[in-house]
């Protein structure tokens, strides 16, 4: 992982680009379609990787490992769905793009 993150930093350095993290849950509710949105990821061991975001995927719930009956149980009523739409990649892609209110990250990050 940290060869990785190595190698695009010292890639985009070089091409004086920006790089941008995005977890892959975030990715996940890029997909969604409801007010809330609540992504899963098996993470093995009977439990999963799980979050919850809002419409402009601000971080509701924090990212957590947990089992998925304790994870579903925290949850508001009607923010569990399954994502439709394009494959991962794709919504990372557009996430990167700026294709969502960059402005929840951008005071979040002052």
């Amino acid at each position: 992982m940290r060869v990785g993150l190595a190698a695009a930093k010292g890639l985009a350095d070089a091409a004086d680009a920006k790089i941008v993290a995005v977890s892959n849950l975030q990715a996940l509710a890029y997909l969604g379609s409801g007010d809330l949105r609540a992504p899963w990821m098996d993470a093995r061991r009977g439990e999963i990787y799980g979050a919850l975001y809002d419409s402009t995927l601000r971080l509701i719930q924090e990212e957590t490992v947990t089992t998925y009956d304790a994870w579903a149980a925290s949850l508001p009523a009607g923010a569990l769905e399954i994502p439709q739409g394009p494959p991962i990649a794709s919504a990372i892609a557009a996430i990167m793009a700026g294709d969502y209110d960059h402005r929840v990250y951008d005071e979040a990050a002052q």
